[in-house]
């Protein structure tokens, strides 16, 4: 929550952009979200910080469609390279597959 926080109190100062994936029209459900942003002292460097999606909504392709959300808004911003990290522990199985 620190990071949402520092986002939403200094917006693009805070160096963090959040990308939210809702269902629904007139009662939206959060399915997940991403986050990320531009790598300080580098041009066009970017970090993902985070791709969390629900639970009960996983293995419906939506972690696939917000990193595919994610590359394109990089290019977009004028990024050339999207740096993402993840523990190499035995829990983090699923995530280094993805």
């Amino acid at each position: 929550m620190e990071l949402v926080d520092e986002a939403i109190e200094e917006g693009d100062a805070s160096g963090y952009i959040f990308a939210v994936l809702e269902y629904g029209k007139s009662d939206p459900i959060l399915q997940g979200f991403a986050c990320y942003g531009p790598v300080p002292l580098t041009q066009g460097v970017y970090d993902l910080y985070w791709i969390i999606v629900d639970p009960s909504a996983q293995k419906e392709g939506h972690g696939s469609y917000l990193l595919k959300y994610v590359e394109h808004e990089v290019i977009r911003k004028g990024g050339r390279m999207l740096l993402i990290e993840t523990p190499s522990h035995e829990s983090y199985g699923a995530t280094i597959r993805f």
